[in-house]
């Protein structure tokens, strides 16, 4: 009876790690950051409020396909770092200037699933970093996909 309890309690608490680490690493992000959101983010990922200090020029022959409609590169300074992924690669910290590169571009963007305001230098919002490794490289890119402008 002992041995048949014991192997019992054992897979209950195995399910239990299994739901709280589901539920802890899960991320619901369509485009906006919510206070629920600044607590659980995706393992390789992570939440920032964020200013932009430059916008880096597109160049012609790159540009396309670093993004859909360039400029997509810019220089920010993390104003506040408010969750990391469990499996997010970099360090970031507040006033550190990081330079990303944004998925489909740092002007207005609207395809119908996705509306983004645009950004320009002096504009903070909340976004999702993503780390995305690159070959033969130690330093892994930092992707921005979607973002919440701040009024």
């Amino acid at each position: 009876m002992k041995d048949e309890n014991s192997y019992f309690n054992k897979h209950i608490l195995a399910v239990l790690f299994l739901i709280v680490g589901m539920s802890v690493t899960a991320q619901d992000f369509p485009g906006r950051i919510d206070a629920a959101n600044r607590k659980r983010t995706a393992p390789d990922n992570c939440l920032v409020t964020a200013k932009v200090v430059r916008v880096i020029p597109a160049w012609k022959k790159t540009s396309k396909k670093i993004c859909k409609t360039p400029p997509c590169i810019l220089k920010l300074r993390i104003i506040k770092v408010n969750a990391y992924g469990s499996a997010f690669p970099v360090k970031l910290h507040k006033d550190q200037k990081i330079k990303t590169i944004f998925v489909y571009s740092t002007k207005a963007f609207d395809n119908g699933k996705i509306k983004l305001p645009g950004l320009k230098r002096g504009d903070v919002f909340d976004a999702a970093i993503r780390a995305k490794h690159k070959m033969n490289s130690n330093e892994p890119e930092l992707v921005i996909s979607t973002y919440q402008k701040r009024p």
